[in-house]
């Protein structure tokens, strides 16, 4: 049983004209969200692992030029996960898995500011989505090093206002744990780097609010890249702490810029 929580700090700004990135200085709205990432996984009997994702938010968009942020806050949609390992052998492990996005977020949330006009800022997307994954990783014997990878099909439902296409989530990760203190006290350090995107199966030349645009999973038809680098930290035991930092350099109807994300992890 893992638990973790973390938070994440990003800056975005897109260019509402094309749905794009502009990274020679484009001046317009600033997009920003801070998130509390709880993440349970629970293993199961026959090579079964049940998993649990639930985000808290807190999202804002301002113009630059200004002193104050429209903003709301609240619970996004949780994530409920079934992994079954259906391979393990001398050279890698493989397994599939089933998510759902279950729609607990406020799809319909405002943020207000001053006396403007309230602004749409969705906490979560008002739809069921099912994604199912294939996953490959493989640990090395004679370094401590390990690599895995997964690419999936997400089937997205649409709600009566928004037609959201299916999409390809994939990601590629690298990883080396160094053993560096006594069995209890600073046992270990991994460091790792991820590359990670979305593809999607349709597209389209309407424009979206920039709120929806900048945050994942709530604006139809995103495309991404980013890379990752990460360092875990064993503290005692099997409780750690983590850092990652988070780029992105290419997309479509996503945030450009930067996240920071940092948390603490206990293994049962």
């Amino acid at each position: 049983f893992n638990a973790d929580g973390d938070k994440q700090d990003s800056t975005t700004r897109i260019d509402p004209e094309d749905q794009s990135f502009n990274f020679s200085g484009f001046s317009g709205s600033e997009y920003t969200q801070h998130d509390i990432q709880l993440y349970t996984e629970l293993g199961l009997p026959y090579n079964l692992e049940f998993s649990l994702s639930a985000p808290i938010y807190r999202k804002g968009i301002q113009e630059l030029d200004s002193s104050g942020a429209f903003r709301a806050n609240g619970i996004g949609d949780l994530t409920a996960g079934l992994k079954y390992q259906f391979y393990s052998g001398e050279w890698f492990l493989s397994a599939f898995q089933v998510e759902v996005d279950i729609p607990t977020g406020d799809e319909s949330a405002t943020g207000s500011f001053g006396n403007e006009p309230d602004q749409p800022i969705p906490l979560g997307d008002g739809e069921f989505d099912v994604a199912f994954r294939f996953l490959i990783s493989k640990s090395f014997n004679r370094f401590p090093m390990y690599t895995t990878g997964s690419i999936g099909y997400r089937i997205r439902t649409s709600d009566d206002s928004i037609n959201f296409g299916n999409d390809i989530p994939w990601f590629v990760e690298l990883g080396y744990t160094q053993v560096v203190g006594k069995k209890n006290w600073f046992p270990d350090i991994t460091l790792s780097f991820m590359t990670r995107g979305l593809i999607a199966t349709e597209t389209d030349d309407k424009l979206t609010l920039l709120s929806t645009s900048a945050s994942a999973g709530v604006s139809p038809n995103q495309e991404f890249i980013d890379l990752q680098p990460a360092i875990a930290f064993g503290i005692y035991k099997t409780l750690g702490v983590y850092f990652n930092y988070s780029y992105t350099v290419s997309g479509r109807r996503f945030g450009a810029g930067y996240g920071v994300r940092s948390g603490v992890y206990y293994k049962f």
